[in-house]
């Protein structure tokens, strides 16, 4: 990707106001490279990141070069420390704006001293403001790929994300061992499966009453469509065939649901979700995977009930992109019985949130997905 990020993401004109992304043309890839990996230590000798002043016709703009890292260094070094000091609000006002708030939601956002709660603002906000759009050649290629697919558009669906592969042997591994052990194995050699079934999933996803069903008030259970991303298709679908069927080939779900379950189609690359294998070298295997994921994130995102976790970072990607800004003049205060609302922080579920999530179910692991950087 010779333009860098561009190739894939719009810039935001939230972000540059307007202005054109500098040229820089005097630098390469490999000069770009040596600069981001000078910046650690600038942020472990406590110095503001290196800039670098590109020159672009009449204008002089400021760059400054980070990675994936030096993104969390810079957020701890620059930004956290802005967004908690009470004595910087009217910064953290101008910055949240530049992010799209309006002049209500600047208010609110300063007013929020819970990390959880600033991040799941800014995350909700992100989100509605559109900061990270995919190119039109991208998005293209990503809704040609989802109408291969059997899901349609045009009605209500679910969605279970199944991660396995290399996230068995490391941090799904202590995940593992506690869900057998709830089932009743003691010792590790006693596992039916090195990984947690289908099965779980299923039963965090339906919240069916079967009683209106069985006992005649529901004549005929209506299908429901589940879409199942995930890196281990084969072992799933092995798990679903053994689950009772409908007459018509459905699924049938807690004894009465019926469900058709919706796979993305065969791939050869069935690490898909994953940087490994050939689409490290080959760009096009690569451009195909990302099209690939980039269509399963966005299926996840948009439907009415998700299932996952966030020892996957697609958990924590789909959670972001869930969340809905409260516009309530309450947000941070809670009911009192007397009916005055007074600001209380606390975990209490009365309190109004800052950002409300759409029906999203932890299959296992934290339940709570901590803000980057805390």
């Amino acid at each position: 990707f010779p333009l860098g990020m561009s190739r894939l993401l719009q810039h935001s004109t939230l972000l540059s106001r307007g202005c054109a992304m500098p040229a820089c043309s005097s630098f390469t890839y490999d000069s770009w490279e040596a600069i981001r990996k000078a910046q650690r230590e600038h942020f472990l000798n406590g110095l503001p990141p290196r800039e670098v002043n590109c020159e672009d016709g009449d204008r002089t703009q400021r760059v400054i070069p980070l990675g994936g890292e030096e993104v969390r260094q810079f957020f701890e070094a620059q930004v956290k420390p802005m967004i908690l000091d009470e004595t910087k609000r009217s910064e953290a006002y101008r910055w949240i704006i530049r992010l799209g708030a309006n002049a209500h939601e600047a208010q609110t956002f300063i007013k929020l001293t819970k990390e959880a709660d600033i991040w799941d603002f800014v995350s909700a906000l992100m989100a509605r403001s559109g900061i990270i759009k995919f190119q039109p050649w991208i998005a293209r290629d990503v809704a040609q790929f989802i109408r291969q697919t059997d899901l349609p558009l045009n009605s209500g669906y679910d969605a279970i994300h199944v991660r396995r592969g290399d996230k068995l042997e490391t941090e799904s591994r202590q995940e593992v061992v506690a869900y057998w052990h709830s089932q009743g194995y003691d010792r590790v050699g006693q596992f039916p499966t090195n990984y947690i079934p289908f099965r779980h999933y299923l039963r965090l996803w339906d919240s069916t009453d079967c009683d209106s069903y069985w006992n005649g008030f529901q004549t005929q259970a209506t299908t429901r469509l589940v879409y199942v991303a995930t890196d281990d298709p084969t072992t799933v679908k092995e798990e679903i065939s053994k689950l009772p069927k409908g007459s018509d080939g459905t699924t049938i779900v807690a004894g009465c649901k019926k469900v058709k379950f919706i796979f993305a189609p065969v791939s050869e690359d069935s690490a898909f979700h994953i940087n490994e294998g050939g689409g490290k070298v080959d760009c096009y295997v690569r451009y195909k995977r990302n099209i690939r994921a980039i269509a399963d994130l966005m299926v996840l995102t948009k439907s009415d009930t998700f299932v996952g976790e966030f020892v996957s970072n697609w958990g924590r990607i789909i959670r972001l992109n869930r969340l809905v800004l409260n516009d309530s003049p309450l947000v941070g205060e809670r009911k009192e019985s007397s009916g005055k609302w007074l600001k209380k922080r606390s975990l209490d579920e009365n309190i109004e949130p800052p950002a409300f999530i759409r029906d999203f179910r932890v299959a296992f692991g934290d339940l709570i997905s901590p803000p980057p950087g805390w």
